[in-house]
């Protein structure tokens, strides 16, 4: 007979499986922790693509803040932390990375070879190069021609001076994108050798990511004028404008490509930058450096403008003088299409020289005409012969008032042309002298000078007598 019962059938069932049952919620369980996993394993992914897009775009801190955050989901994860080490390591955090580095496992080759790979990016960063070389000498042969350790072989060139191994390294390094922060702290010394070309072609091989760091955005420019690619030129100075809008290097560029395909369109860049950034400079010499191009681009009303402020900075500068001196035959020359005037052509000029002396008989431009430096003195010249080299021995008598100790290499180098000018080689050659004594390295650049005035005079043979 059986036991009666006054449960409900439902339930009655279940007391009679409670095996199969627990079974049933046991499986629940791990299924849900499994999913629990998979999600968190997902998340880890996602983030890690964050952290290559964020390394591969120079935004180190935050990629580190992202690995560390896997880290923390991961602790037993070696590749994890790994990439984390690497990270620091483009972080320039070498000691922290290499405490890091001692941790990782080295019971295979491989586990061995990364290990010393990453120990040796660390010991470099350091300082310690000796050891560092040693290591990388120590590593398989595999790996000799691995990205990552072209790179540090690059680096460790970089401090013994061999600039050729650097250039053999520094492109093998380049098919590595995780390298790019690394190969671009190389400009500045491939620029220094006038290594244009690998420059060139490294830009080249990661023209997809925009420059973070001025200086290699410059160089890249520069290497680009150097092999004339005006496309590539045209794309960087789109980035340099948008990223470091106030930076007066920006000027060079412009009249680059300004020269280069007779644009109004980058004359007038050069022109609104250079009105802006005018007025708050306050260094004669920086103003001076940018007179020439506003003559080479016809557009005197620019350098009256630098004229006037270096006078404002200090009345009787010499680069004032000179600077009169070198151009008085441009002092008044513009093009006719920036004076609207109907032309032939795009570089057809006009000299204003007329209208200068008719305008000054009218008061709404009489003000105007007596902002111009030197404008009564060279729009009633003839023959400008004699005013150019009054104006000439008035810059050479305020260049030899100035103290030796103020007087830089570029402030030499202008008293040089000066005497250039004057037609007095003995006193040019004393003057470029002067440059040799505050920078012996410039021994090439004083030769070829020297090598350059005697051709202009057909007098080449003289240069030898003070080599």
């Amino acid at each position: 007979m059986e036991k009666t019962t006054f449960l409900p059938p439902t339930l009655h069932k279940i007391s009679k499986n409670k095996i199969l049952i627990h079974a049933i919620l046991l499986l629940s369980i791990v299924t849900l922790l499994l999913l629990f996993k998979a999600r968190k394993y997902h998340r880890a992914e996602m983030i890690k693509t964050v952290v290559e897009i964020l390394r591969d775009t120079g935004r180190l801190e935050e990629a580190e803040r992202a690995a560390n955050k896997v880290a923390e989901m991961f602790p037993y994860d070696i590749e994890w932390k790994t990439v984390k080490i690497r990270i620091m390591l483009l972080r320039g955090k070498y000691k922290e990375a290499e405490k890091e580095i001692r941790s990782l496992p080295q019971r295979t080759i491989i586990q061995q070879t990364e290990k010393s790979i990453l120990m040796a990016f660390a010991l470099a960063g350091s300082g310690e190069y000796n050891t560092a070389q040693h290591l990388i000498k120590n590593l398989p042969e595999p790996y000799q021609l691995d990205p990552l350790v072209a790179i540090l072989r690059a680096e460790l060139a970089v401090f013994s001076g061999d600039v050729e191994e650097v250039c053999r390294n520094i492109t093998r390094a380049s098919l590595l994108k995780a390298n790019l922060p690394r190969i671009r702290k190389f400009f500045p010394f491939l620029r220094s050798h006038r290594k244009w070309k690998i420059i060139l072609e490294l830009d080249q091989s990661y023209v997809y990511a925009p420059y973070w760091d001025s200086a290699s955005a410059f160089i890249a420019a520069e290497a680009c004028m150097n092999f004339y690619r005006y496309d590539r030129l045209g794309e960087i100075i789109k980035q340099i404008t948008s990223t470091w809008p106030d930076d007066p290097r920006i000027l060079e560029l412009f009249y680059f490509m300004a020269l280069r395909e007779n644009s109004s369109s980058y004359i007038e860049q050069f022109a609104s930058f250079l009105r802006k950034w005018a007025l708050s400079e306050n260094e004669p010499e920086n103003l001076y450096r940018h007179i020439q191009k506003c003559f080479d681009l016809n557009r005197p009303d620019l350098a009256w403008l630098l004229c006037n402020r270096i006078r404002s900075i200090k009345p009787e500068h010499p680069l004032f003088y000179l600077a009169a001196a070198q151009n008085i035959d441009l002092w008044f020359l513009f093009k006719k299409e920036f004076l609207r005037i109907p032309a032939l052509s795009t570089s057809e000029t006009i000299s204003i020289k007329p209208y200068y002396v008719l305008g000054k008989r009218f008061y709404r431009w009489r003000k105007i005409c007596e902002s111009i430096p030197f404008g009564d003195d060279f729009a009633s010249l003839k023959k400008s012969t004699e005013k150019k080299k009054e104006l000439v021995e008035k810059a050479i008598t305020l260049f030899n008032k100035i103290p030796k100790s103020e007087m830089s290499i570029f402030m030499y180098y202008q008293l040089a042309k000066a005497y250039q000018i004057n037609e007095n080689p003995s006193r040019m050659i004393l003057a470029l002298k002067e440059i040799l004594k505050l920078n012996p390295a410039m021994e090439e650049q004083y030769l070829l000078l020297l090598s350059d005035y005697y051709e202009q005079k057909h007098e080449w043979f003289l240069s030898l007598i003070h080599i």
